[in-house]
């Protein structure tokens, strides 16, 4: 198994609720206060599938849990660094493995160097695949009232764009982008949130999914950024957070030290190195 740290039965999930129809008319940290009561029966549902399977093969059920169900492997290998998300007294079998780096391949784009030598400030815009696309006319409504220069990648969604200054690109290089840039925002997922560190931009999160409100808390608690939920993404509540992010060093300071903690743990090294040892183990109690 392989899953982001926060889905480990060795972490306290916090009490968030995702964006849903009744979070635009009811205050979803009202409503989180009914999880300890629903949120077992949603688990419960999500977990029926893969327990019915096993029944039906002659193997043992699992627990109605989200977490022990993602990390019923093996081997479980979290694509985190130690401490992200804090995590104590592991079983033997699981393991970190760091952020598994990633750069999509592709040619720059023709406003790359003229804008990227701009004295302005950068602020990457990257929703991913999975964010909140309608977010997107607020953060370009804020970010237009900014000294910055804005970067923007589609990953292929649709946009129509109606707004001077922004430079439009598919995809960019995210990490080296995210090097050269003050703030990145995005919907706040691991995916998004490790290579932003990575390249030590502070980053302003617009979560929607569940799993992105998990990492967006840990983002906020560990000072490397800021949150605005995508229903209440208004040109006003980003551009307030874009300005403390610019204006405050701290957040930089400690997304530059978490990119020093991400460049220690070599995945490369470690994943084929785990690999190793457990066929190897395996080999020997089957010999």
């Amino acid at each position: 198994s392989i899953f982001y740290a926060y889905w480990s039965p060795a972490y306290k999930r916090p009490a968030v609720v995702n964006e849903l129809p009744i979070t635009h008319w009811v205050s979803p940290r009202l409503l989180a206060r009914a999880l300890p009561v629903v949120q077992p029966i949603i688990e419960a549902l999500h977990t029926k599938p893969i327990n019915d399977t096993r029944r039906a093969y002659g193997l043992p059920i699992l627990s109605k849990s989200l977490s022990d169900m993602y990390t019923a492997g093996d081997l479980v290998l979290y694509p985190d660094v130690p401490g992200f998300v804090p995590l104590e007294n592991l079983p033997p079998h699981h393991h970190f493995i760091g952020t598994c780096p990633w750069s999509a391949p592709g040619d720059l784009p023709p406003w790359w160097n003229e804008v990227m030598n701009s004295p302005r400030p950068k602020i990457l815009v990257s929703l991913g695949s999975s964010g909140p696309l309608k977010a997107l006319p607020a953060i370009l409504e804020a970010a237009s009232e900014l000294p910055v220069e804005v970067l923007l990648t589609t990953s292929g969604r649709s946009v129509v764009l109606n707004r001077p200054g922004v430079h439009v690109a598919d995809l960019l290089p995210y990490e080296e982008t995210a090097k050269r840039s003050a703030i990145v925002v995005s919907h706040g997922g691991t995916s998004a949130l490790y290579p932003a560190l990575a390249g030590g931009a502070p980053m302003l999160a617009i979560p929607s999914n569940y799993d992105t409100h998990l990492s967006t808390d840990r983002l906020v608690k560990l000072g490397v950024g800021l949150s605005v939920r995508a229903e209440e993404a208004t040109p006003v509540n980003i551009r307030r957070a874009l300005k403390e992010l610019l204006e405050e060093p701290k957040f930089k300071q400690a997304a530059m030290q978490w990119s020093q903690r991400i460049a220690a743990v070599d995945t490369k090294t470690l994943f084929p190195d785990l690999l190793r040892q457990w066929f190897s183990a395996r080999s020997a109690h089957h010999s």
